[in-house]
């Protein structure tokens, strides 16, 4: 049980490792980034389905939404990781649906 809590701990702070420095990124090349974000209804911006997530338009915007999916993905990694990932990916793919 320590194990798994261990590993889902470890795999969320890498999630919210990547989303911190690709926004450390974005804001170091003044932006740069923000065009892979997803554009609605733009066939020019496909790319931005898998990057997506990774985007934030602010500090603000990154930090709410790291506080609220660090506690959300723990309590779903709870019951696994393969269940976690595998719900991360729907909500994944339903954001860029909804979009």
């Amino acid at each position: 049980m320590e194990k798994r809590i261990g590993n889902a701990i470890r795999v969320i702070g890498a999630i919210v490792g990547i989303c911190v420095v690709v926004h450390v990124v974005n804001v170091l090349t003044h932006g740069y980034l923000t065009h892979y974000g997803l554009v609605p209804r733009s066939y020019d911006h496909l790319i931005g389905i898998l990057t997506h997530p990774f985007i934030h338009g602010s500090w603000g915007h990154l930090i709410s939404n790291m506080m609220s999916f660090s506690v959300l993905a723990f309590l779903v990694s709870r019951s696994g990781l393969s269940r976690f990932f595998a719900i991360f990916a729907l909500c994944w793919a339903g954001s860029s649906l909804g979009t």
